[in-house]
């Protein structure tokens, strides 16, 4: 629901399902993207730390860190969920590529960059590190590099283009 913009019907709909479930993980992290995006940082963070304390693997962390990316909220507060994560799993090139799509978010190219280079030098193939740089190159300027990257990326995964237009991040 907080996807079509019904951030009130989404936070309702979580709410209820956590009365059923009460702590569960990825309840309150739907209900905490549905905070943030209706304007309530305070409570989005509330559950957001809950979330935090129940996620014990490290790809608990990360999924967390890519649900906050993807929807575009609480960066800073993603970014330090995917810190957590590479603590626990420092070569985890799903890690490395949700941690640089923060980086890119937070418009920190040159960082993402890094970071998505990282994710490469383990998972050469991997589309979305691909075309996560390559949308960082053509921010940077550097129209060789980003075509480069973007056609090794839709060479491997086709759809990966749509799926970063989706979360509002267009080459």
């Amino acid at each position: 629901m907080s996807e079509t913009g019904d951030h009130a019907g989404a936070i309702a709909t979580t709410t209820a399902a956590l009365a059923k479930a009460p702590g569960d993980l990825w309840l309150l992290v739907a209900r905490g993207v549905a905070y943030a995006k209706a304007g309530d940082p305070a409570r989005a963070e509330k559950d957001f730390a809950a979330a935090r304390s129940k996620a014990v693997e490290p790809e608990q962390l990360n999924d967390i860190c890519w649900t906050k990316a993807t929807a575009g909220v609480m960066l800073d507060s993603a970014l330090a969920d995917c810190d957590a994560a590479l603590i626990k799993a420092p070569d985890a090139a799903p890690i490395l590529d949700s941690r640089a799509f923060v980086l890119l978010r937070l418009g920190r190219l040159d960082d993402a960059i890094g970071t998505y280079d990282r994710a490469l030098a383990k998972y050469p193939r991997l589309a979305p590190s691909l075309f996560g740089r390559s949308i960082a190159w053509s921010r940077k300027g550097d129209k060789a590099k980003s075509d480069a990257d973007a056609s090794a990326a839709l060479k491997i995964d086709p759809d990966v283009k749509d799926r970063f237009e989706r979360y509002g991040i267009k080459l």
